[in-house]
């Protein structure tokens, strides 16, 4: 029984490291240049600026 449950954590333990490469692999892969991130900040300062943007900001969140 014990030799089984080595067996189990040690699995979970390489589960764990690959899950955590793959994120790293998938972040690094995601990089924006400056112009990417201007287009993501004035986006977002567009659905926040004022009351109704705001509004329809949520509703196209809330029909995704």
């Amino acid at each position: 029984m014990t030799q089984c449950y080595r067996v189990q954590v040690s699995t979970m333990k390489a589960a764990v490291v690959v899950v955590l490469v793959a994120m790293v692999a998938a972040a690094s892969a995601t990089e924006c240049d400056t112009l990417a991130k201007l287009n993501v900040k004035s986006q977002w300062i567009r659905a926040y600026s004022s009351g109704h943007d705001r509004e329809h900001f949520a509703e196209a969140i809330w029909r995704a």
